[in-house]
């Protein structure tokens, strides 16, 4: 019997991809030792969970891990067939932004905005110092719209919005998963 081998590659930010495949045939088990890898999308944190059965909903499957600082996991092959699922439970967003050098002082900071939609008003998400050009932002649930301005603590001035930057979030979806087999 052939061995067949699937591979799904790459993240879709504004969608779901759902791939199922059915052996006739049940495979022998693993061998000993035998281990299988796991990757997605990086700056995302993740439930991962495994079942043999996919019959029953991806709910109740066996949680293995929930991780934050990887986009990884080695798992023992404990046996022949396992389906696993990989959830966005949380994800990172990151913002880079210019700024005149010559502007840039210890008394400037940057204040970062975040509202839902155009209809709703800003909400200070984080003040960032000037010694930094870039965010990493923890976003555990929220799509919507960012926009940064620039403060001075001396003068309690505050610049108008920069532009607009709008981010869909990926927290509740299904994420495609590369399996690979050392």
């Amino acid at each position: 019997m052939k061995e067949k081998k699937i591979v799904l590659l790459g993240f879709v930010a504004a969608g779901l991809l759902n791939v199922t495949q059915v052996n006739a045939a049940v495979p022998p088990p693993p061998p000993s030792g035998q281990m299988v890898t796991l990757s997605w999308a990086p700056d995302l944190i993740v439930n991962v969970r495994q079942s043999a059965n996919l019959s029953v909903p991806t709910s109740t499957w066996s949680t293995l891990a929930t991780l934050g600082d990887t986009n990884t996991m080695s798992i023992p092959a404990t046996s022949s067939v396992s389906f696993f699922v990989v959830s966005a439970v949380g994800q990172f967003m990151k913002l880079a932004w210019d700024f005149p050098a010559e502007l840039i002082t210890p008394e400037v900071s940057f204040n970062l905005y975040w509202r839902p939609d155009a209809g709703s008003n800003w909400t200070l998400s984080t003040n960032i110092p000037s010694d930094t050009l870039e965010a990493r932002v923890y976003m555990a649930t929220a799509s919507g719209q960012f926009a940064l301005t620039a403060l001075n603590a001396d003068t309690m001035e505050e610049s108008p919005f920069s532009n607009i930057a709008p981010f869909t979030n990926s927290v509740g979806r299904n994420l495609p998963v590369k399996i690979t087999k050392p």
